[in-house]
């Protein structure tokens, strides 16, 4: 995925050679409403590629953020960003969809 500036604001920009994965990806993106998934805003194709733009999360991926052990005083927290996680799952599994690539970098967690 590439940051890119478009009229003063930032955004993420995922393409992709396999034009039938990419447009899945923004439909399923595209269908969901739950503030754990990132808004998408279109998709096209150009140069052999499909690519769809969606809002650029600024933050920190979770292994970043939480240390190994976690401290007493992490803990809270780390339940906190635990419960907004499944509440995504959640989200997603009740329209009989999976994540199928969970992993700290596809998590991020925004400053406050």
């Amino acid at each position: 995925m590439k940051k890119v500036c478009i009229d003063g604001e930032f955004y993420g920009v995922k393409c992709g050679r396999d034009k039938d994965l990419i447009k899945r990806e923004y439909e399923i993106l595209s269908s969901l409403d739950h503030p754990g998934w990132v808004k998408v805003f279109g998709i096209e194709e150009k140069d052999g590629e499909a690519c769809y733009i969606m809002e650029w999360i600024e933050g920190e991926r979770i292994d970043r953020v939480l240390t190994t052990p976690l401290s007493g005083e992490e803990i809270p927290r780390f339940k906190e960003y635990l419960s907004q996680i499944l509440s995504a799952l959640l989200h997603i599994h009740s329209r009989s969809l999976i994540h199928g690539d969970l992993k700290p970098e596809h998590i991020i967690v925004t400053p406050g």
